[in-house]
């Protein structure tokens, strides 16, 4: 049991030294908040943009 807790101490030793996946991890990290930002400001100025396309097809559907 002694052994099983030592090699698993030195396992988690290890994973705490292993400095690859933080660089993929901060790029995800990225990607997330440009996603979010890109999310909301599209979902922000499309709330805006409505009373303006209504505007341009009651104009479209006046001239006609």
């Amino acid at each position: 049991m002694l052994d099983l807790a030592r090699r698993a101490a030195f396992r988690a030793t290890l994973f705490a030294r292993d400095a690859r996946g933080s660089t993929a991890m901060e790029y995800a990290l990225i990607g997330a908040l440009i996603f979010v930002v890109a999310a909301g400001s599209l979902r922000y100025y499309g709330s805006r943009m409505i009373p303006i396309y209504n505007q341009i097809s009651t104009a479209v559907t006046q001239a006609n």
